[in-house]
């Protein structure tokens, strides 16, 4: 009897011991959880930043001079009123094409902050606007070509291909040096496939996914959370001195995708749904 006891105390001690153990395993588990949401969280967050320091920039290396420059001509004008009004027509004109040029530039700024052709037109006039404007902009020999009818894709991912096709079209032009760039739209029977490829000068990729800074500056990180937001695959592959592709398959049969439009709530919970698929990928790989 004495030692069915014994039997019975170390087998409740040793399942109390378990106990605590996958307790102390649960409470590591949803803090390095927390941990990685939080660093995928970050990663979001300084993404967003970056975009916006881009804008920023931009504004004030553009429009903002051009409009300074106005108000500076405007100065002279006042000046050479009375003394000479003759140049008063030529700066006049001049002032004309400066703020032609700044109206010119914030629009480019508010399609690529909400692209409006993308409902209007859609996918494929989309894609081709900023594809002629990188073309007359940068004289590279790039080509847009449409393979099969274009299909109706919702709003969520016609405006996930785009922003992708976007991103990738604005790396090649500051970064890949090609002379002859192509983006390949097709529409299949099941898939929507969007390639983008150069015969720049390509780049490590192993070495910029090392890198978070160069990542997020390359918009890579972006890329691939739009991607994962519709379902896709997205393959980036990149030879130095080569080139690089850019590859994007959307299943369109089945995909619930399809069904989702993009509103101003979106961008939150978009936040949240990636910095907790990063933490998920995290945990997997550990």
């Amino acid at each position: 009897a004495l030692d069915l006891a014994l039997v019975a105390l170390r087998n409740k001690e040793a399942r109390q011991e378990q106990k605590e153990a996958e307790q102390d395993a649960e409470g590591e588990t949803d803090a390095t959880a927390h941990y990685r949401a939080t660093l995928g969280s970050s990663a979001i967050i300084r993404s967003q930043e970056v975009e916006r320091q881009r804008i920023a920039r931009e504004i004030h290396d553009g429009p903002a001079q051009a409009i300074a420059n106005v108000v500076l001509r405007m100065d002279i004008i006042s000046k050479l009123y009375e003394k000479d009004p003759e140049r008063v027509r030529d700066e006049l004109a001049r002032m004309k094409a400066i703020a032609q040029g700044a109206l010119d530039e914030i629009r480019g700024f508010i399609f690529d902050l909400r692209p409006m052709t993308l409902q209007d037109l859609g996918l494929v006039a989309t894609i081709r606007r900023v594809v002629s404007s990188v073309r007359d902009l940068t004289g590279m020999n790039l080509r847009f070509i449409v393979e099969g009818e274009e299909q109706p894709l919702g709003q969520l991912i016609s405006l996930a291909v785009f922003r992708i096709a976007q991103e990738a079209i604005t790396n090649l032009k500051k970064y890949a040096q090609a002379e002859t760039a192509w983006v390949h739209l097709k529409y299949l029977e099941d898939k929507v496939i969007l390639i983008v490829e150069d015969d720049g000068k390509g780049f490590d990729l192993s070495e910029v996914a090392k890198n978070q800074k160069k990542f997020v500056s390359f918009g890579l990180l972006g890329m691939r959370e739009r991607a994962d937001d519709i379902n896709a695959s997205l393959e980036i592959t990149s030879v130095v001195g080569e080139g690089t592709k850019v590859v994007l398959v959307v299943p369109t049969r089945g995909n619930p995708a399809l069904n989702m439009c993009w509103d101003d709530d979106m961008g939150r919970s978009a936040i949240e749904r990636r910095a907790q698929r990063l933490a998920e990928e995290e945990s997997s790989d550990s």
